[in-house]
């Protein structure tokens, strides 16, 4: 027995269809969001890198009664 309750019969190769469309564009998200974090991991990288190789430098006593500290290493 079919019962309806006035909607439109919706055949399956349109529910096919649009389910196939909707499964390309996960995919598509997907992939762009896969590189977008390997953007973000590189970039964090490089920045972890840059932090590493600043530094402060090393204060140094000298004989000079002008300037008796010197810095060095910045």
């Amino acid at each position: 027995m079919w019962v309806t309750s006035g909607e439109p019969f919706v055949s399956p190769q349109v529910v096919q269809k649009n389910e196939n469309k909707s499964r390309q564009k996960r995919e598509q998200i997907d992939k762009v969001q896969a590189e977008l974090e390997k953007q973000t991991h590189v970039m964090r990288q490089m920045a972890g890198r840059r932090m590493n190789k600043q530094t402060t430098g090393v204060y140094k006593a000298v004989k000079n009664p002008e300037c008796p500290v010197v810095k060095e290493g910045y």
